[in-house]
């Protein structure tokens, strides 16, 4: 499942307080790295982040791309 576009500060900072438009990606990813464990989505911070197990993801944008 794709993330919602987030090509600007605005952007991702409507993306970041909805957590529901981001959720469906994250749980996905999460899954994936680590599909026996249960995933919370920490809130919260300058990043999407979710938990599984003893794996951490974290999603930036683009434009914070170093």
């Amino acid at each position: 499942m794709p993330l919602p576009p987030a090509h600007d500060w605005q952007t991702f900072d409507a993306l970041h307080d909805d957590p529901e438009a981001w959720r469906p990606a994250m749980l996905d990813l999460a899954r994936n790295a680590a599909p026996d464990q249960p995933v919370e989505l920490a809130l919260g911070g300058t990043v999407l982040v979710a938990l599984a197990g003893d794996r951490v993801i974290k999603l930036y944008p683009p434009f914070l791309h170093d």
